[in-house]
């Protein structure tokens, strides 16, 4: 499995390139949202989508937010963001829990179940949420 995650934009182009497969951005997020260059463009969201590839989002503040000090719904305005561009069957949990800093609020795996209620509190379907916290990814690497 092709990450992009840690790419530049060229190595990005360049998976894209010369990949026939899905690739994955295991853990990334949207540089609508965050203007850090580790972030997806919404062109690079739809080709992962596309291609039946898979995004994980980033809990790392820095990623999610630009001045570095995120919360849980900061890291929800990226799935909305994504959500707006159509990838509710690509878009995962990517964490990136082994040893970065997390949003407000969150300590660790453990930190999980309160994004999943926060989402439920904004009104989001336990259904979509199941596919973005567990059955999109299983989809994926089942299907490899």
């Amino acid at each position: 499995i092709v990450d992009v995650s840690h790419l530049s934009d060229r190595g990005f182009w360049d998976v894209y390139e010369h990949t026939k497969k899905p690739f994955i951005a295991s853990h990334s997020n949207a540089r609508a949202v965050c203007n850090h260059p580790r972030n997806l463009t919404n062109e690079q969201v739809q080709i992962i989508k596309q291609s039946g590839g898979l995004i994980g989002l980033n809990f790392h503040p820095p990623f999610l937010k630009e001045d570095g000090i995120a919360t849980v719904d900061d890291l929800i305005a990226h799935a909305e963001h994504f959500l707006s561009l159509g990838a509710q069957d690509s878009l995962a949990v990517g964490s990136d829990f082994d040893g970065a800093d997390l949003p407000q609020g969150i300590r660790g795996i453990g930190g999980i179940h309160a994004v999943f209620e926060r989402f439920l509190q904004l009104g989001y379907s336990e259904t979509l949420l199941n596919k973005i916290f567990y059955t999109n990814a299983q989809k994926f690497f089942v299907s490899l």
